[in-house]
């Protein structure tokens, strides 16, 4: 089984993680993150990523998010 790795810092791409099979590499950092690592890192499942974003808010990429959420 062959691994695909997503070589970025960038929350956004945190959706796209699958299992192991499909992980982000933290380059700043040097942290390889899998499903579980996503889950321990933001509370929720991989999918939910750009809901997630959507109401905290995403400074990075100019979303305020909800008022009384981040």
């Amino acid at each position: 089984m062959s691994q695909v790795l997503i070589c970025t810092p960038d929350k956004d791409l945190s959706q796209c993680v699958v299992g192991t099979r499909i992980v982000q590499l933290d380059r700043r950092r040097e942290i390889l993150r899998d499903e579980a690592g996503v889950v321990a890192k933001f509370g929720i499942k991989p999918q939910s990523i750009p809901d997630f974003l959507a109401v905290v808010g995403d400074t990075a990429d100019g979303f305020p998010g909800l008022p009384g959420w981040a």
